[in-house]
């Protein structure tokens, strides 16, 4: 009976001996997808940051650039409004030349009617 059983344990411990070596395996290969996903994760983690700084810089920037369209705007707005007064003093003044050059050729003529006058 001895003799019998020695064979079935060591069938037993090559099964087992097989088994592990399949556990171990199949560990080892959980192990590798589990470190590939992690490094994966890091990496897509990285980036991210990188990203979120870049986006901040970037909001920074158009931050900066919307000041100065603002200060920009605002001499714009006052450079309008000077050239409006421009506009308007021009125009009055044109009224005035004109008004001036009727008032100077009635007092040609009244100057050129008194001189006929006194002439004859």
């Amino acid at each position: 009976m001895k003799n019998s059983l020695v064979p079935i344990a060591v069938i037993l411990i090559i099964m087992a001996v097989f088994l592990i070596f399949n556990s171990s395996q199949a560990v080892k290969n959980v192990q590798q997808t589990l470190d590939a996903e992690r490094y994966q994760r890091m990496t897509a983690e990285e980036k991210l940051q990188q990203a979120e700084r870049r986006i901040r810089f970037l909001e920074a920037q158009v931050g900066e650039s919307q000041s100065k369209i603002d200060k920009i705007q605002a001499i714009l707005n006052d450079k309008e409004i000077e050239s409006q007064d421009i506009a308007g003093e021009f125009d009055r003044m044109s009224q005035e030349k004109a008004a001036l050059e009727i008032k100077l050729k009635e007092y040609e003529s009244n100057v050129g009617r008194q001189q006929g006058a006194a002439n004859p």
